[in-house]
């Protein structure tokens, strides 16, 4: 499956057919224990990779493979225990799995349209809900960077994800604070002691490791 993973490319300018690439290649690395396990535990001996890898207030990550020469970056996610998140966007499209857990998901339009690549400021943003599921262990999709979600975790929760290349400068956010939108502009445009504020420690990746193994995920 490592030799798979290491010749894959993606392109996302057909959003369906990147989906549906995707969803196999996800779908063969989750029954593949024994190659999520190796690339797990070679990603955080890798310094690129270790760096990459972040501990936040949702989830903690571990980016598994880069390679946006090539169209994406796999990256496994443990959420933190029902963790109820904000509407946003990305500045990137992905497509994802869940291993475990589930989460309740929410996806939003904007009457008015919205376009976070031209817009000075986000407020008076309008959303309205214009689906929701609940997404479980073996479920899948594929999102553009312009849609605006919201997950709700539960229990347990572990995902993969490939990851596009940026698209866009920036994506639009909800403020934890004060639930108001905002714009956030990625890891190149943050201090660096707002980057080492999530980067995972040493003590965090291996509980992280441990409570995937409990889990059956490695």
């Amino acid at each position: 499956m490592i030799s798979e993973i290491e010749k894959y490319s993606v392109g996302w300018t057909d959003l369906a057919e990147a989906s549906t690439r995707n969803a196999e290649l996800l779908k063969e690395l989750a029954l593949d224990k024994q190659s999520l396990r190796k690339m797990a535990t070679e990603a955080w001996e890798y310094p690129t990779l270790r760096d990459m890898c972040e501990q936040t207030r949702q989830l903690s990550r571990i980016v598994l493979h880069d390679a946006l020469d090539r169209g994406f970056r796999l990256r496994l996610h443990l959420w933190n225990d029902f963790e109820t998140g904000y509407p946003h966007n990305h500045r990137w499209s992905f497509s994802t799995r869940l291993l475990s857990g589930g989460y309740h998901h929410t996806l939003y339009e904007s009457p008015s349209g919205f376009d976070s690549s031209s817009r000075n400021d986000a407020d008076g943003v309008e959303l309205i809900t214009r689906y929701r599921t609940l997404e479980s262990a073996g479920a899948g999709y594929t999102l553009h960077h312009d849609t605006v979600h919201r997950t709700e975790t539960t229990v347990d929760t572990v995902s993969l994800l490939i990851r596009g290349p940026v698209e866009k400068r920036r994506a639009l956010t909800a403020d934890p604070g004060t639930g108001k939108f905002r714009f956030s502009l990625g890891r190149t445009m943050e201090t660096p002691p707002e980057v080492a504020a999530r980067r995972m420690s040493s003590a965090q990746f291996e509980a992280m490791f441990a409570r995937l193994e409990k889990l059956g995920i490695l």
